[in-house]
């Protein structure tokens, strides 16, 4: 086997093992913001409620928007699917979602004419309680926001 064969080998084996190691997390949970290790952007995320049943997420987002307004962002996806239907309190958009090695990433577009393009990147932390977002807004600006959630015990707040 040549040199050029077994660094493709290798290659190979190295991005299998990543998506392999990212398709394992469990982002299943109920995240309380960490607000003394977060730096929000204009929209004030308050939690985010995951569930994970084999390659589909139920993603559940409340915020607090530039008003001050309670607001809830939700969608249900199958990871390396299709797109599918965002809704923001009424406000419809896509997504799509897929691995980026231990990341899942969420991309939102196709929305009203000014809406905005959104990337989001989700990394469960070595413990497996807390959950970093980096959230971006890709156009029209290039607002960025890092998040941390703590997992909370129960969901008796909703």
């Amino acid at each position: 086997m040549s040199n050029l064969r077994r660094i493709e080998a290798v290659l190979i084996a190295l991005a299998a093992a990543a998506t392999l190691s990212a398709a394992g997390a469990d982002f299943t949970g109920h995240w309380q913001i960490d607000q003394s290790k977060s730096k929000p952007g204009p929209e004030r995320t308050v939690s985010v409620e995951i569930e994970q049943q084999g390659d589909t997420v139920t993603f559940v987002r409340q915020y607090q928007d530039h008003d001050g307004k309670s607001v809830t962002a939700r969608f249900k996806c199958a990871v390396g699917g299709s797109s599918c239907d965002f809704d923001d309190s009424g406000h419809k958009a896509k997504v799509s979602l897929w691995y980026n090695g231990p990341e899942l990433v969420i991309l939102k577009t196709d929305g009203d004419k000014h809406d905005s393009t959104v990337e989001w990147h989700m990394k469960l932390g070595d413990d497996g309680k807390t959950l970093n977002i980096n959230r971006e807004i890709i156009m029209p600006s290039e607002e960025k926001e890092s998040l941390v959630f703590n997992k909370a015990e129960s969901v008796a707040s909703r």
